[in-house]
């Protein structure tokens, strides 16, 4: 099962987004600011992190750009709920995975995600099969 936090202020769109991905059988974590998403946790290295670009305390754009620089997260796909075309664009050049529109929903959600919801492909470094014989 996947990993993934969101980083949701508005409660609202914080069970939405939950919803969706518990529905594409993830684990979520939700955190109502970046900050917090930033700070080390106790719980394992998520394997992915959506977040909103609606907060005032920090942008999506600063966001992806401490978690490239953070080791913990450098290579964690980062998908970036835009509400708009420039924060977007702002996101994507920091190193963000991808970006959806807001309201999500669970296209946008499965295709911005999925290649971190199907797992490693068979001879991808990450793959923990036996190699065939």
């Amino acid at each position: 099962m996947k990993r993934v936090v969101v980083v949701e202020e508005d409660p609202l769109a914080s069970r939405a987004a939950a919803a969706i991905l518990h529905d594409l059988d993830c684990e979520v974590e939700t955190v109502t600011e970046p900050k917090g998403a930033l700070r080390p946790r106790r719980r394992a290295r998520p394997d992915a992190i959506l977040i909103s670009d609606n907060f005032d305390s920090m942008s999506a754009s600063a966001f992806v750009h401490a978690c490239r620089q953070t080791r913990r997260l450098a290579d964690v796909p980062i998908v970036v709920m835009a509400v708009t075309p420039r924060a977007a664009i702002d996101a994507i050049r920091e190193g963000a995975h991808a970006c959806i529109r807001k309201p999500v929903d669970t296209g946008g959600v499965f295709v911005a995600l999925h290649d971190v919801l199907r797992g490693p492909k068979r001879g991808d470094k990450h793959d923990r099969r036996s190699p065939p014989r």
